[in-house]
C-alpha cells in the first residue's frame, strides 16, 4: 500500500511541471506585425498633341518634304557656323527628310510630308507624343521642322528648338520661319544641279563643293534677272523675306 501510494504521489506532482513546459509556447510568438502600406498609384502617363500647318510664302519656290521632330532641350537639327549633318545635307540639297529624321535618335516624336508644297499654298499635319508625368511637369520638350527650297542648291527654310511646351490647351503660336544655306554645295544655280522644276538637275552629291562647310544664314539668289548667264533661275525664284509660315496648335 505504501508503495502504491507514493507511486500516485510522484506521478501528481510531475503533472503540474509537464503542463508549464507545455503552456509556454503561445508566450513567445510577441506583438503581430502591421500589414505592410500599399504602394502609391503611379501618376498616369500624359500625351501632348499639336495641330501643325505649314504656309510657303515665295512666289516660285516649292517647298520639299518636311520633317518635323518634337525633341527634348539637348537636340538641335543644326548650328550656325558648324558643318551640316549627313542628314541635313541630304534634307538640303535632295529635299529628303528621312535620314535628317533617322538621325535624332533621342527625338520623342516625328512626322514627314509625302509631297512638294507649292507656292502659296498650305499643309497641316498632327504631331503627338505620351510621356511619363514627371517628365511632363519638366516641359522640356521642343520642335524641329525643315523643308528644302526645291529651286535652290542647298537652301533650306527651317526652325530649331523652338519652345512649344508653354502653349496652353487650345493655344495657338504663329512663327515665321528664316531660310538657311546648308553649306554643301556650291551655290552654282546651274540646271544641272538644281533638282527643282527651274532646273530639274540632280539632287544630293555627297562630294561638299561649297568652300564655307556651314550653316548660314541664305544670302539669296542672284538669277539670270541680274546677269548671271548660267544660272537657271529668273526673279520669281527670289527670297528676300521669310519663306514659309507655320501655326501650331495645341490640340
Amino acid at each position: 500500500m505504501k508503495l502504491t501510494t507514493l507511486a500516485k504521489i510522484g506521478v501528481l506532482a510531475s503533472a503540474p511541471i509537464w503542463l508549464v513546459a507545455c503552456g509556454g509556447d503561445d508566450d513567445n510568438n510577441g506583438p503581430t506585425a502591421p500589414s505592410p502600406s500599399p504602394s502609391p498609384t503611379p501618376a498616369p502617363d500624359v500625351t501632348v498633341s499639336y495641330q501643325i500647318e505649314v504656309t510657303n510664302l515665295t512666289q516660285a519656290q516649292p517647298l520639299a518634304p518636311y520633317a518635323a521632330l518634337l525633341h527634348g532641350q539637348n537636340y538641335r537639327g543644326w548650328h550656325i557656323g558648324e558643318p551640316a549633318s549627313e542628314g541635313l545635307e541630304m534634307l538640303a540639297e535632295a529635299g529628303a527628310p528621312a535620314e535628317f529624321i533617322g538621325e535624332a535618335t533621342s527625338a520623342m516624336s516625328s512626322a514627314a510630308g509625302d509631297g512638294p508644297l507649292m507656292p502659296g499654298n498650305s499643309v497641316s499635319f498632327e504631331i503627338s507624343t505620351t510621356m511619363s508625368s514627371s517628365d511632363y511637369a519638366m516641359h522640356n520638350w521642343q520642335l524641329t521642322l525643315a523643308s528644302m527650297a526645291g529651286n535652290t542648291n542647298d537652301a533650306f527654310a527651317g526652325v530649331t528648338g523652338l519652345d512649344i511646351a508653354s502653349l496652353a490647351m487650345g493655344e495657338t503660336m504663329v512663327q515665321l520661319v528664316p531660310i538657311y544655306d546648308a553649306g554643301t554645295e556650291a551655290n552654282t544655280e546651274t540646271a544641272e544641279t538644281v533638282p527643282g522644276p527651274a532646273g530639274g538637275g540632280e539632287g544630293f552629291n555627297e562630294m561638299r563643293d561649297d568652300i564655307m562647310d556651314q550653316v548660314t544664314m541664305h544670302p539669296g539668289v542672284v538669277t539670270a534677272a541680274d546677269g548671271y548667264a548660267d544660272s537657271t533661275l529668273n526673279q520669281a525664284h527670289r527670297f528676300d523675306q521669310y519663306p514659309m509660315l507655320i501655326k501650331i496648335t495645341r490640340m
